[in-house]
């Protein structure tokens, strides 16, 4: 009877070649992440507006079935500050809390006095909200290469380009008619939310050859352009 011993056999396994279970897993595990980083770097600036486009849409719809069920104004409710820009879907304290009127006022010419006093009514107003279950531990986070670049409703008619907006839903069914302005710096796109329907409707504009530092000013113009649009509209 002819004996070999396990330690010689491993031993020819490598001489001729062979791999280990363990060196198997590894090369297993590599592949996994390069081809994770592939397919990561082809999710494009313009795939990834188009995911954001769709988050905002279901945000919408979402709050006009939930104003209804919950016979509360809510708001979706956008800050254009921060970095990373988010938002958040929010009710209101009651089936009777009515929006103060400042809501739908014009913000310009007011003196340092009004200013301030303005702020600590949004602040309060701010605080009789609150974010929606379903919504809450939703990434609303837009990507670093998304950005919202101005938001206009038909509230006051004017673009906000900064700072703090919101678009209302009422228990009735009714909404704010808004546009929501977002870019890359390839393209910028209109998100028209209609008032009276489900509707929402893109227009997108393709920037052609812009410098970077002259992306945030090409930006604006064209969404200043889309916004006019859109009162005509």
């Amino acid at each position: 009877m002819i004996f070999t011993s396990t330690k010689r056999k491993n031993s020819a396994i490598k001489k001729n070649g062979g791999f280990s279970l363990f060196e198997v897993l590894i090369a297993l595990s590599l592949t996994a992440i390069m081809l994770g980083a592939v397919i990561g770097g082809t999710f494009t600036d313009s795939q990834k507006l188009d995911d954001t486009l769709q988050k905002i849409e279901n945000a919408v719809r979402f709050s006009s079935d939930e104003a209804t069920l919950r016979n509360k104004i809510i708001r979706i409710h956008f800050n254009l500050d921060k970095s990373p820009q988010h938002y958040s879907v929010e009710y209101g304290p009651s089936d009777s809390f009515v929006l103060p009127a400042f809501v739908a006022e014009e913000e310009e010419d007011l003196s340092l006095d009004e200013t301030e006093e303005r702020a600590k009514e949004k602040e309060k107003l701010n605080q009789r909200f609150n974010k929606v279950q379903e919504f809450e531990e939703e990434n609303l986070e837009l990507s670093e290469d998304i950005k919202i670049i101005a938001i206009g409703t038909d509230l006051h008619k004017k673009l906000i380009l900064d700072g703090a907006s919101s678009i209302y839903v009422y228990p009735t069914g009714e909404k704010d008619g808004a546009v929501i302005i977002l870019g890359t710096s390839e393209e910028v796109v209109a998100l028209k939310i209609s008032p009276f329907t489900t509707d929402i409707e893109k227009e997108y504009i393709t920037l052609d050859n812009i410098l970077t530092d002259e992306l945030d000013e090409k930006q604006i113009e064209v969404a200043k352009k889309l916004f006019e649009k859109w009162l005509k509209e």
